[in-house]
């Protein structure tokens, strides 16, 4: 297991820096939160109805699109990377979704920010976006000049060819790797799991609180957790 030393304090505590942006955005600022004022700009009332259903529909999608590409990406990671303490630099892998993106997980951390900041008010949501932007940047530049001091002109000419957060419809060539399907879910399965929340509400509001996405997501998560469980352990 190739570990980068000398590994920044944001990098080591990046977990916990991610969760006191989403946590604290809540408490900052104060009025009506983005969707409702939105919603009351676009229809002309006071912030109820289809525009709002639909806002808080796209940030439950928002967070649903991101959650998944976050799994897709966890899918082709060996075990424990995305919350490894240090910069892990064992392979280079080609495959999934880092053929179009080199960074898939802060991507999809980014649209599920969005998505967030929908429901957040104003300061906050602004606090969120660009706090999380921000340190995926920071974090982004850590991870790849470790990349680059171990894979050297390799990693270079897949820079070249691959987005650091832009996506590139045409894919990078490389090598084939297994995908980790029921682990990814295991470990990522609380975004989508709000983002469902969020959207099925919106679709049947006269459900109040009562969600079925999250009905039918967690029986799944709960095998998906089982059946990966193991799986890692051969990454």
């Amino acid at each position: 297991m190739a570990r980068s030393e000398g590994t920044p304090w944001y990098f080591r505590h990046r977990v916990p820096l991610f969760m006191a942006l989403y946590v604290g955005s809540g408490w900052v600022g104060g009025g009506p939160p983005v969707w409702r004022l939105a919603a009351a700009a676009l229809s002309g009332s006071g912030g109820d109805g289809a525009w709002a259903r639909g806002l808080w529909a796209g940030a439950g999608l928002l967070m649903v699109a991101g959650g998944a590409l976050r799994c897709w990406g966890v899918a082709y990671l060996p075990r424990g990377v995305p919350v490894d303490s240090a910069v892990r630099t064992d392979s280079l892998r080609v495959a999934g979704p880092y053929r179009h993106v080199r960074n898939p997980l802060y991507l999809g951390l980014l649209v599920i920010s969005i998505g967030f900041a929908v429901l957040d008010r104003p300061v906050g949501a602004l606090v969120l976006v660009a706090g999380s932007a921000a340190l995926a940047i920071f974090l982004i530049r850590s991870e790849e000049a470790a990349m680059q001091r171990r894979w050297g002109s390799s990693y270079a000419e897949y820079c070249r060819r691959v987005g650091a957060l832009w996506p590139r419809c045409r894919a990078a060539t490389g090598g084939a790797a297994p995908a980790a399907w029921a682990a990814a879910l295991g470990e990522e399965f609380y975004f989508p799991l709000v983002g469902l929340f969020f959207l099925t509400t919106a679709v049947f509001p006269s459900l109040g609180g009562y969600s079925p996405g999250l009905v039918l997501l967690l029986p799944v998560w709960l095998l998906a957790h089982r059946a990966g469980a193991g799986s890692r352990e051969a990454s």
